[in-house]
């Protein structure tokens, strides 16, 4: 019996859903407030900014954020400052996945594809 030998292009598309995946687990996509390890994805970041940007209009100084029940309240000014770095610590983290993805596509053979460490480059967890 012959073992299945995958293709390049099999090869490929395995190695970049395993950098997808990466993406999306905790090892990318989490940080820290008040020892608690959480994470906003886009639509909560975007939603909480303009929130807090209209409770800072109004004149309020301090604003309640809940995460797993429990409640956390900042002041506006640290709040979005907060979710500010966390959007570039996305984005960033975002940017080094494609080019993860590009360089995939650039390699030619099983022995590239199979060694290449994809978990480097990632920005500092906040």
């Amino acid at each position: 019996m012959v073992d299945y030998q995958y293709t390049i292009d099999e090869l490929k598309e395995m190695k970049i859903a395993d950098i997808n995946a990466y993406d999306k687990s905790d090892a990318v996509n989490s940080f820290y407030l008040s020892g608690k390890k959480m994470w906003l994805d886009k639509e909560d970041r975007v939603g909480l900014v303009n929130s807090i940007n209209i409770e800072k209009h109004t004149g309020k100084l301090d604003t309640v954020l809940w995460f797993d029940t429990i409640k956390y309240t900042i002041p506006i000014t640290d709040a979005i400052s907060m979710l500010n770095s966390l959007e570039l610590y996305a984005l960033n983290c975002y940017n080094t996945t494609q080019q993860h993805i590009s360089a995939i596509y650039k390699l030619q053979t099983k022995e590239e594809i199979e060694s290449y460490n994809y978990k480097t480059g990632y920005p500092d967890k906040l």
